[in-house]
């Protein structure tokens, strides 16, 4: 209380936040060759079954969605080199995931490394070179934005693409840019990526902005002039300009700050 009554004290008296590199990708492991592209649906033989690259490949892109954590949008994979397709025992069959990127590391090409088993049974083990695609809504200008522009709902578009193609991550649509502004310029039909926004100033330096300041249940209003520009939660410099001491203070709002003890 008593430095809460020295910093204020003029005020009283007043009172007015590339990808793995291919390098050597090993040949399977206790499987067949890769010899084919592609392979028609699978095909019933006496106690056995074929499982062609559309089986195999779509179980793939389900178990790194499902280890990725992937909560939007769609992957899917294909192998770079061809796959030949392999004869199983005929029954309920599943792949385990023994290597896979991160999400982080989730671009164009990698490889992962995988056995499949039929039951109770492993049929062999493969480590594969593979192409992937992940299509989500992203946000896209609509128009031409300018350097410290707000973006407003109208000049966004919601867009599906394969964000793995883009050369920055785009903005996903389920995520809100409400309380951003444009930090560089953005072409019209540019995704908007993170490097492209900034949070919105809402204090600028040189404005008088309204401080409160509080200790406990005793708070008290008044004016101050900004001496650094700040966005919502950033820590700034006031000047009390009865006193002229500077004061810190937390930007909570357009032109407000408030000051706690």
């Amino acid at each position: 209380m008593k430095a809460f009554l020295l910093l204020f004290g003029g005020v009283l008296a007043a009172l007015p936040a590339r990808a793995q590199d291919l390098g050597n990708i090993l040949a399977p492991v206790n499987a067949p060759a890769v010899t084919a592209r592609h392979a028609a649906t699978p095909a019933r033989t006496t106690g056995s079954i074929k499982l062609g690259e559309a089986e195999i490949f779509e179980r793939v892109a389900r178990k790194l969605t499902e280890r990725l954590a992937l909560k939007d949008g769609e992957l899917s994979v294909s192998p770079i080199s061809a796959w030949t397709p392999v004869d199983v025992p005929a029954g309920t069959w599943d792949i385990t995931l023994l290597e896979a990127p991160d999400a982080k590391g989730l671009v164009t090409q990698f490889y992962v490394k995988f056995h499949l088993d039929v039951g109770d049974h492993q049929v062999g083990e493969w480590q594969v070179p593979i192409r992937a695609e992940y299509y989500r809504e992203v946000w896209v200008a609509n128009r031409r934005l300018a350097r410290g522009e707000t973006p407003a709902p109208a000049d966004l578009d919601k867009r599906r693409l394969n964000v793995l193609a883009e050369r920055q991550p785009p903005i996903p649509a389920r995520e809100s840019v409400d309380g951003y502004e444009v930090a560089q310029s953005i072409a019209a039909g540019q995704p908007l990526t993170e490097r492209d926004l900034t949070p919105r100033t809402l204090v600028h330096r040189g404005q008088t902005v309204s401080v409160v300041a509080a200790d406990g249940t005793f708070s008290i209003s008044m004016k101050a002039l900004a001496t650094q520009d700040g966005s919502n939660g950033a820590i700034i410099k006031v000047r009390n300009t009865t006193s002229q001491r500077d004061i810190t203070a937390q930007v909570v709002g357009e032109n407000r700050v408030e000051v706690r003890f």
